[in-house]
């Protein structure tokens, strides 16, 4: 053999030894660092919802047992719609055109919805979406429909339809 054919004997038999390393040592041994990483991730957020066991019980206590919860469906509307207003009130949302109750669909019994339209200024619509985000009774933005159409061009003309739970006794 001459030199040029000894030197493509050892690049080839160095290239397999490198591929055979890969394939049997490397390669599963990256693949089982992101497996490891992403099961370890996995278990920290169980673990951390585990750590916060007592706060989410105690959340879903307060929920549950608070005075919104009524035996009527037209109490429950009520207090629904009074729980709205006030929260509404509260972040400065004081130009409400309309709330109309809407119809429960046949597969969602357990809820109950009001779109609303009202006018109000960017800094009450976004205190008026965290109110509903933070409430202590579990509200829902189904649909959000914002408008500049109102001649004032600090006022926003909003659209809002929000849901909640409806328990009710059977």
């Amino acid at each position: 053999m001459n030199s040029n054919e000894k030197k493509l004997l050892v690049i080839t038999i160095s290239i397999g030894i490198l591929s055979l390393l890969y394939v049997y040592i490397l390669e599963p041994g990256i693949k089982s660092v992101f497996i490891s990483n992403s099961v370890n991730l996995r278990n920290r957020k169980y673990i951390d919802i585990y750590n916060r066991k007592d706060e989410i019980k105690q959340q879903s206590k307060q929920i549950l047992f608070t005075n919104y919860w009524k035996n009527t469906p037209q109490e429950q509307q009520l207090a629904f719609q009074m729980h709205i207003e006030k929260l509404s009130a509260a972040s400065g949302v004081n130009k409400i055109k309309s709330i109309f109750p809407l119809q429960e669909n046949a597969n969602s019994n357990n809820e109950m919805a009001l779109q609303i339209n009202a006018e109000c200024s960017i800094n009450s619509l976004t205190k008026w979406l965290y109110n509903i985000g933070m409430s202590d009774v579990p509200l829902h933005v189904r649909k959000l429909q914002i408008s500049g159409e109102t001649g004032d061009s600090n006022i926003l003309r909003v659209q809002i339809e929000i849901a909640t739970l409806s328990l009710l006794p059977e």
